[in-house]
């Protein structure tokens, strides 16, 4: 047996930065890399909100889930700071945080609770500039 080589691997996923190693390896000798990919923050730029679902129709008294989504240009929107505010109804729902931070996924979940009064109501989301609402409904 003769000579090891040496190999550059790098290491990369969606959301991530990438990182690369060099190591030696000696034939017949193992080698382990361990690497540790850090989140991107502030390098993915808010391109569009979606918001799942499109509208609610809620009960009295009843709560549901509004998840968030923040696009980016090919990348994920990361540790994104999302602001919900109610445009008007607010003596028919409340919402619940405020204001969130997108996961990995670039996602961030509100949840909206109807009060004990029918109406219309209406949400809005703003993340970088961006907005998207939402008109939720309280009926018996």
């Amino acid at each position: 047996m003769c000579c090891g080589n040496t190999y550059t691997l790098i290491a990369s996923a969606d959301g991530h930065i990438s990182q690369e190693k060099s190591i030696d390896i000696e034939p017949q000798v193992e080698g382990t890399l361990n690497f540790e990919l850090r989140p991107r923050t502030n390098i993915c730029a808010v391109k569009k909100i979606k918001l799942s679902p499109g509208k609610l129709m809620l009960k009295r008294g009843q709560s549901d889930e509004v998840t968030v989504t923040l696009d980016g240009d090919n990348c994920i929107p990361i540790h994104e700071m999302v602001a919900a505010k109610i445009k008007f109804g607010n003596r028919y729902i409340s919402v619940s945080p405020l204001n969130a931070y997108t996961d990995t996924q670039g996602q961030a979940v509100f949840t909206i609770i109807a009060t004990n009064r029918t109406g219309i109501a209406k949400v809005t989301f703003k993340a970088n500039g961006l907005k998207e609402s939402i008109i939720v409904k309280v009926r018996k």
